[in-house]
């Protein structure tokens, strides 16, 4: 049984908010603004537009899904997201969407408890659930975060500006395409406070935070039997660039390779980063069959995710 994303559609808004702006709002200094276009390499953030709902936002790149494949053989919807309280209680976002397309039949489920790694989370209960199939089956992983109504949100200090996106991919168990080999997700629950960590958790967090990377990738590294010699392609958060100049420099891994061109122009979005950095490469014919990509994402908390996959 080989177990593959079979198609993959994102969508990202037209407009956008800039880095200046966000600071701006959120009552931040000139210096904040400087630090994150000088320094992290952000610039412009997409945003929906007033008065869009996510439920739009989430079926504007499931839409475009089903004209590419049926939902023949769906067996269950995961929704992975970050933000936790972004409608109001009993609105049934995910009966919303699902019964656009006549799938409201469809068992689903929502995944946000790793903060921006679930999508993470979510490809490995689509995997595990996919492996018990007996027969042909397929996954739907919706994503998608908008904080429209919560403007604070767009800003992380000293980090990342955060925008507006959605994604929707069908994971299934009678594909060759975008082979998954080996997922995992790691937690260091010492940093469970998050945003609200104080200065010395968050000193040891930054601390912490190459090695509990570094540690991940080796572990599915490993299990695929390969090395990070052998990637192609580091398909990676959109947090910052430092980070991944920082990746690159430790582990000896050509920069070059680790597909950081979208950051400056969309910055963070959540749970999203992978697929659009991943739809971007294969769009512009960076990344081509056969070549090993390895995605990477981090949720405050602290979560890490990786999926190694053979395209």
């Amino acid at each position: 049984m080989t177990i593959g994303i079979s198609n993959l559609s994102t969508y990202l808004p037209e407009d956008r908010e800039s880095v200046g702006e966000i600071i701006t709002r959120v009552g931040g200094r000139g210096s904040e603004t400087k630090l994150m276009t000088r320094i992290l390499g952000l610039n412009h953030v997409p945003i929906v537009k007033d008065g869009q709902r996510l439920e739009e936002t989430l079926s504007i790149p499931l839409e475009n899904l089903l004209d590419m494949e049926s939902a023949e053989n769906l067996k269950l919807i995961l929704y992975a997201h970050t933000i936790i309280p972004q409608v109001p209680s009993n609105y049934e976002l995910l009966h919303k969407v699902a019964s656009r397309y006549q799938l409201e039949h469809i068992d689903r489920y929502g995944i946000s408890h790793l903060n921006c790694a679930s999508i993470y989370k979510a490809i490995e209960v689509a995997k595990d659930f996919l492996l018990k199939q007996s027969e042909e089956s397929k996954v739907l992983i919706l994503c998608g975060d908008q904080t429209n109504f919560m403007p604070q949100a767009r800003h992380l200090t000293k980090s990342s500006v955060i925008g507006d996106a959605a994604s929707a991919m069908f994971i299934s168990n009678y594909t060759e395409k975008n082979t998954i080999l080996s997922t995992a997700t790691l937690a260091d629950t010492r940093f469970h406070n998050g945003i609200y960590s104080d200065s010395s958790e968050l000193k040891n967090f930054n601390k912490s935070y190459m090695p509990n990377l570094n540690k991940l990738i080796d572990h599915i590294l490993d299990e695929a039997g390969l090395t990070l010699n052998d990637v192609d392609w580091v398909v990676p958060h959109n947090v910052n660039k430092t980070t991944w100049r920082n990746f690159s420099e430790e582990r000896d891994f050509n920069l070059e390779k680790i597909l950081t061109e979208q950051i400056n122009e969309i910055g963070h979005t959540y749970c999203t980063d992978a697929q659009l950095n991943f739809n971007f490469a294969l769009r512009n014919n960076k990344i081509v069959p056969g070549d090993l990509c390895l995605w990477v994402g981090v949720g405050l908390g602290c979560y890490f995710g990786a999926c190694l996959i053979r395209v």
